[in-house]
């Protein structure tokens, strides 16, 4: 994976109703060693309340702080919450614009 030059980020997946791991902060430290840009998605959004879910991404904002310059994005399957937000990073983190994605495809 490290010797991608095309590789630009990746999509860390996390379930919002569980503290990260070991291996989840593990994970994000070794990408950031690499310059590979982590995009946080927590995941399960839709079987929390609203409350809960701005509760619990706030503590896992604050536990990922100092390893990841963004905030996580909340995502949920069922909803599609959070879609939009997560095509957004990606293309950020390609380098991409707009007009570029229409014309990949993206």
């Amino acid at each position: 994976m490290i010797r991608r030059p095309t590789l630009k980020a990746v999509v860390v997946i996390l379930d919002i109703r569980r503290d990260p791991a070991s291996g989840d902060i593990d994970l994000i430290h070794w990408l950031r060693a690499y310059n590979i840009h982590p995009i946080i998605v927590l995941t399960k959004a839709d079987k929390l309340s609203r409350q809960q879910v701005r509760k619990r991404a706030g503590l896992i904002a604050g536990e990922l702080a100092g390893i990841s310059p963004e905030a996580p994005v909340v995502f949920s399957a069922k909803t599609r919450q959070g879609k939009d937000e997560i095509w957004e990073r990606v293309r950020e983190a390609c380098g991409l614009l707009i007009d570029d994605c229409r014309r990949s495809r993206f």
